[in-house]
């Protein structure tokens, strides 16, 4: 499917039925979807209005292409921009019906993002590089697998990423149980991960799974802004902490925004590279930190 082919789509707009609308293949890939929807939808200009929704998309071939499925607009009506589920996706959605009764994702177990100018400067990864895990679930796959906080994804099974919202699609898009392999950059050093996926949960079992997130906060780079946001001295090296995560392993110590960390367990910490590779060595059942926070060091220990 390229862009600028000819589609007709079929639906019932404002329940007129069996109403037929010609336009173009806008765009394909498309990631930002309703309520965080992630699908790879088809953007087309074809006409599509309420009611339209769970009609086809076809090719003037008549092959069906896709499922229309939502429209973006400021007065619900159709403003030329529709999308539409791939028809390939559909079949292996209709495919896991017939097998399992229901639909199921693969998962995981990682919080995965992108990284700005200033946090690649930090981690010493070339921009647009790949996708960073920020934080793995205990328990998941991931962290059964060794991947880490702090990795960089380059690659999932063969094909490269860097858009996190395509890869966390084909991640969900494997079946449950399959393998995938990763290639990632820790560092400097490169390796292949091969993780055994899981089942994705209801979104709301996934949002609680959030207390068991590892290291359960995101660290930022120490720079002249910060340092004098927070007055700290010039003489101060570490790693000041951004977001904590509730009823994470960091909360249930103590660790609070805004912190320093100096030394993760006996290692002194210098820069984000050192924060995350001295995480990778620690017990997850017993996380140990020295922070600066209102001009003095605290150790923070205890069993998450």
């Amino acid at each position: 499917l390229y862009v600028g082919d000819w589609v007709l789509a079929a639906g019932s707009p404002f329940g007129y039925e069996n109403s037929v609308t010609l336009g173009i293949v806008s765009a394909v890939e498309r990631y930002s979807g309703p309520k965080g929807n992630i699908n790879g939808f088809i953007q087309t200009d074809a006409a599509i209005n309420q009611g339209n929704s769970g009609g086809p998309l076809v090719n003037l071939k008549g092959e069906i292409i896709g499922i229309n499925t939502f429209i973006t607009t400021p007065n619900s009506g159709s403003i030329g921009l529709g999308f539409a589920i791939p028809s390939n996706n559909v079949q292996r959605f209709v495919q896991r019906l017939i097998e399992f009764g229901e639909v199921r994702y693969g998962w995981l177990g990682a919080s995965l993002g992108l990284y700005d100018d200033t946090a690649a400067e930090a981690l010493g990864y070339p921009m647009n590089y790949g996708v960073m895990v920020y934080q793995v679930f205990i328990g998941s796959p991931a962290e059964k697998a060794k991947l880490q906080p702090g990795d960089l994804i380059l690659s999932l099974d063969g094909q490269r990423y860097t858009d996190d919202s395509k890869l966390i699609y084909q991640i969900g898009d494997k079946a449950p149980g399959s393998k995938a392999v990763f290639r990632i950059e820790r560092f400097g050093e490169e390796l292949d991960i091969t993780v055994t996926l899981g089942e994705r949960q209801k979104e709301e079992e996934v949002y609680a799974m959030h207390g068991l997130s590892w290291p359960g906060f995101v660290p930022a780079p120490l720079n002249d802004r910060l340092r004098e946001l927070l007055e700290l001295p010039d003489s101060l090296r570490g790693v000041p902490v951004a977001i904590i995560y509730p009823h994470s392993p960091s909360q249930a110590v103590d660790l609070r925004a805004g912190d320093v960390i100096i030394r993760v367990g006996s290692t002194v910490i210098d820069s984000i590279q050192d924060c995350y590779l001295a995480l990778g060595t620690v017990p997850k059942d017993k996380l140990e930190l020295t922070v600066y926070r209102d001009g003095e060091e605290i150790n923070l220990r205890g069993a998450p």
